[in-house]
């Protein structure tokens, strides 16, 4: 019996990778299985279920509509029996099992490099996996059980997720160094209608904020390009003329190099906040709630030096 749940266990596991990543060779890769043994997996699925999982004519596979309904009930059984597991082996030992998150592109790359730094000193038994998406996908994945938690910006709780504050972001006003401008003074309202704008696209949450901000001072922006991420703005904004408002952390290298400038303007002074977001009514293995805990601990920490950095320096300046 043991080694028949085990053997079904498996075979859940290696049919979600076959999903996940869209592929019977990588998640062959994963689970360091040939691809015939994978093949074989999700046949031994197939058949005590009694219908097709999987559509193998399509490239990439694709899932059939009974597939789809069985992934997302296994991602959840899968994660409720990898937290079980962690649960038990870390009573009274250290830390151990794995964690997932999924994290959108600007905040995974901009923060955890750090912290899983960090983390696996203090807790090497532990494995990390991440996933990087677009907000909407970073949601499903939390909805449907699939990761521990996400890390977006902008987060918003409904009757599946909630959230908890993690931290906030200046926003910055970024040009390329080819407009070869030293200027000191803010720019006025009148200057940011001539300007030409970089902006992100109208159904993503900093567009909005930027965009109303903007609207509060009596702007409306003359845009002439819109992408889907920060990415791709920094790019477009480093190769023209443009600018655009972002995230202070995703430009620091830029801006360090010099391949950006940042140009004054307090009006359009702004915070991005991040949040962190898991699966209401869910409960988080015991490395998860660690590896939550510090991300949101470093951030506090670092939040209080900056404030007291700038408390001292304006103490200065006034003295």
């Amino acid at each position: 019996m043991a080694c028949s749940l085990a053997v079904q266990l498996r075979n859940l596991k290696v049919f979600c990778d076959v999903i996940d990543r869209r592929s019977f060779s990588r998640a062959a890769a994963e689970n360091g299985l040939t691809q015939s043994a994978v093949s074989q997996c999700v046949q031994q699925l197939e058949e005590l279920l009694g219908t097709r999982l999987v559509d193998r004519s399509k490239r990439p596979p694709t899932p059939t509509a009974e597939g789809k309904c069985f992934y997302d009930g296994c991602g959840q059984l899968l994660r409720q029996f990898e937290t079980l597991v962690d649960e038990v082996q870390s009573l009274g030992q250290q830390l151990s099992g794995r964690v997932k998150v999924a994290s959108i592109y600007s905040v995974g790359l901009s923060y955890l490099p750090g912290l899983v730094e960090k983390f696996e000193t203090l807790h090497p038994k532990v494995q990390l996996a991440f996933q990087f998406a677009q907000p909407e996908e970073v949601y499903g994945m939390v909805e449907r059980g699939l990761v521990d938690f996400g890390l977006v910006s902008y987060p918003a709780p409904n009757q599946s997720v909630a959230c908890r504050f993690w931290r906030e972001e200046p926003m910055l006003l970024v040009a390329s160094p080819k407009r070869k401008t030293n200027r000191v003074e803010d720019l006025t309202a009148e200057e940011l209608k001539q300007l030409a704008w970089i902006g992100f696209l109208p159904h993503l949450r900093i567009r909005q904020e930027i965009d109303r901000r903007l609207q509060s001072i009596g702007v409306t922006p003359r845009v002439v390009a819109e992408l889907d991420n920060i990415d791709s703005v920094k790019h477009a904004v480093t190769v023209n003329t443009g600018v655009a408002v972002l995230p202070e952390p995703t430009v620091r290298n830029e801006l360090a190099a010099g391949t950006l400038v940042s140009l004054p303007c307090r009006a359009l002074e702004m915070q991005r906040p991040l949040g962190v977001i898991y699966r209401r009514g869910a409960t988080l293995g015991a490395s998860a709630r660690v590896f939550m805990e510090l991300a949101i601990s470093e951030a506090a920490a670092e939040t209080a030096v900056s404030e007291a950095v700038t408390e001292n320096a304006n103490a200065v300046a006034g003295a």
